[in-house]
């Protein structure tokens, strides 16, 4: 090995000071390794009753498993249980977890990913607020809709108080309506809608919500 000479040849004592750093670079960009997860999203929801995380990954190399953590405070996390990755994979994998009944408050997640040598890395941290919610508020679950039905579970009013449910695009204009007898757990069938953003208008015992979810 001559002394002064890279690997990739970027001492090259004819190269300007241009070409120095563009063959760094290149250097670098050929040399990077991929990590192990790449995340296509990951949420927290809060329901009636519980919280539930998703998340996708759009590749794994050599992924052991996902160990759900807890907080709140923010600062001091512990497990809540241990989700199995795929290993080695190409293509989008979808995993969730519920937190069943949590105290009323605000909880953080995230997720602690571990490589098949015991390398691990965490995910951003996501805050979800738990506990007393206003009349016919409702959650959607999930937020981010890859299947042809949602479910919404409505809080703050009796279970056998009627319920009507309304898609509108981002233009306003009406797509879906359906009206429910009763019931906290509302299904709605969204497979005729296409990929993109829309808001679910829930009208219950007077009281009109709305909230955006997206349809992939």
């Amino acid at each position: 090995m001559n002394g002064g000479t890279s690997v990739c040849g970027c001492d090259d004592p004819n190269l300007t000071a241009c070409a120095k750093y563009d063959c760094q670079t290149q250097c670098l960009n050929t040399a990077f390794v991929a990590l192990p997860v790449s995340y296509h999203y990951f949420t927290a929801e809060a329901g009636a009753r519980d919280v539930y995380l998703r998340w996708a990954t759009a590749t794994e190399s050599n992924n052991s498993h996902f160990d759900v953590e807890h907080s709140t405070d923010g600062v001091s996390f512990t497990a809540l249980s241990r989700v199995f990755g795929v290993g080695t994979s190409a293509t989008a994998t979808e995993y969730d977890f519920t937190h069943q009944a949590p105290p009323p408050g605000t909880h953080y997640y995230r997720l602690r990913q571990v490589d098949v040598d015991g390398t691990f890395r965490y995910s951003p941290i996501e805050a979800v607020t738990f506990g007393a919610v206003a009349a016919g508020d409702f959650t959607i679950i999930p937020s981010i809709v890859t299947a042809n039905s949602l479910r919404v579970e409505r809080s703050g009013v009796a279970s056998d108080v009627p319920a009507e449910l309304a898609v509108f695009d981002a233009m306003g204009r009406l797509l879906l309506q359906k009206r429910h007898m009763g019931g906290n757990e509302l299904i709605l069938d969204v497979a005729s809608l296409r990929p993109g953003a829309y808001f679910l208008q829930l009208r219950s015992g007077g009281v009109m919500a709305t909230k955006r979810f997206l349809k992939q």
